[in-house]
């Protein structure tokens, strides 16, 4: 799928293709106020993404995987994966995204040979959800600064039309950045490209460094434990008993943390990947019988699995049977990064 190098309103994306530095191809931000559309299933062919979530806590698909990843957390997309949200929306919260080009199999002599290293470095072994630290925000931050006031077209601001050098921007790093130099400085090329395989070696640096400490255990393998349990469980009957017994704590407990973990009730969680397995099945057989469906998927009637489509979609099953309206497999609207 085609890399999205749109800004919005709420999201600033830098497109670096073109200048072929430091293996950089895309590096983007958000920050959310609410939750949004969800994100669809793609894939980066040849290209690793690595996040950084400043803030909130979002929920990760990776094949039939789920990952809850919340603030402070790394997590890496490797080349090719398919990937998206679940079917779940984009939650409120700040994310940093960095997508870099692969090299080749052996790493050659030239200017972006540690950067060639370092990503090699990551692939191996495929650990891809740590915690990471503010560090990694602050380098990704000092390039987003770095392009600011560099050629036209290389940044542009989410929600802005006007000069790069007139943005009003109250971040902490931007207010050192300024003091340090004109907002519209213009920089040699050449300087320019050695900030900028400085910076990213840094930051891959910082991220290594962040996977090879040895980490506490989190809830989080539990949560993953109990997420897999419900995924092989969609089609049969799943109470808050059974789901505190794969996770052994009290009823009341489970509720409360998996809430904190993963930003969804427990009952939430599971009628909304029901209702993303609905999906999928009348994406492959739009003719399918909505009544088996409902019932296959342990809904009580097609009444009452009508109205919990309709809540998450916006829309009732027939909808999306005649007129075939379906979203892509994994996803029901939110454009790919």
């Amino acid at each position: 799928m085609q890399l999205d190098i749109h800004s919005t309103r709420n999201r600033t994306i830098l497109d670096f293709r073109s200048m072929h530095i430091a293996r950089l191809c895309v590096l983007g931000r958000y920050q959310y106020q609410r939750a949004e559309k969800d994100l669809q299933a793609h894939r980066h062919p040849g290209m690793m993404e690595i996040c950084y979530y400043e803030k909130g806590s979002q929920l990760f698909a990776v094949g039939k995987e789920q990952y809850v990843v919340k603030g402070g957390d790394v997590f890496i997309h490797f080349p090719g994966e398919e990937h998206g949200s679940g079917g779940f929306p984009e939650e409120k919260g700040r994310l940093y995204w960095l997508i870099l080009q692969m090299p080749g199999a052996s790493v050659r002599s030239g200017p972006d040979a540690g950067v060639d290293y370092l990503l090699q470095q990551l692939v191996r072994p495929q650990k891809r959800h740590f915690r990471g630290s503010s560090e990694l925000k602050k380098y990704l931050e000092a390039i987003f600064m770095l392009m600011r006031g560099q050629s036209p077209g290389s940044y542009q601001e989410a929600g802005n039309t006007k000069k790069i050098g007139s943005v009003k921007n109250t971040d902490e790093t931007e207010r050192a950045a300024r003091r340090q130099r004109g907002s519209n400085t213009r920089l040699d090329k050449n300087i320019l490209a050695i900030r900028l395989r400085l910076l990213v070696q840094q930051f891959l640096l910082a991220v290594l460094e962040k996977r090879d400490t040895k980490q506490q255990p989190t809830d989080n393998a539990r949560l993953q434990q109990v997420l897999q349990w419900i995924e092989s469980r969609l089609t049969e009957e799943v109470s808050i008993s059974m789901l505190a017994r794969e996770a052994n704590l009290s009823e009341s407990r489970f509720k409360a943390w998996f809430k904190e973990l993963s930003g969804y009730t427990p009952l939430d969680y599971v009628q909304r990947r029901r209702v993303q397995l609905a999906l999928e099945r009348i994406a492959a057989d739009p003719g399918v019988s909505l009544k088996g469906l409902a019932y296959e998927l342990n809904f009580s009637s097609q009444q009452y699995f009508s109205a919990v489509v309709k809540k998450f979609t916006g829309h009732p099953p027939f909808f999306f049977s005649r007129k075939q309206k379906f979203p892509k497999a994994g996803g029901l609207g939110q454009g790919a990064r």
